[in-house]
């Protein structure tokens, strides 16, 4: 069978290309599936991601849409990954979350 899965190059394209080719709630939604992985990094905080759970879908697509800077402070769901603060953990966090190897 024949894998599927991004490519992960040298300069780290295809998985930035992943990231920056989602929307803002998009990205949301791999923060949320994998919390564990972006706390570890030290990308999101507890509270955090406690606030953003506690909002409905609806006021998450209103905080998203409205705030500069939504939920997060270390990193910024509506910027692409190269103007990330810490891009270098997001790039780590994406491969850990897109090149799974089983």
């Amino acid at each position: 069978m024949m894998n599927k899965r991004p490519r992960d190059t040298a300069a780290g394209l295809e998985i930035s290309s992943l990231w920056d080719g989602m929307d803002f709630l998009g990205r949301l939604k791999i923060i949320m599936d994998h919390r564990d992985l972006f706390w570890a990094l030290g990308l999101v905080t507890t509270s955090e991601l406690t606030m953003a759970s506690s909002l409905s879908e609806s006021d998450r697509e209103y905080v998203v849409s409205r705030e500069d800077c939504p939920i997060f402070t270390s990193l910024n769901i509506k910027k692409l990954i190269e103007n990330q603060n810490h891009c270098k953990k997001m790039k780590a966090a994406l491969r850990a979350v897109f090149l799974k190897v089983n």
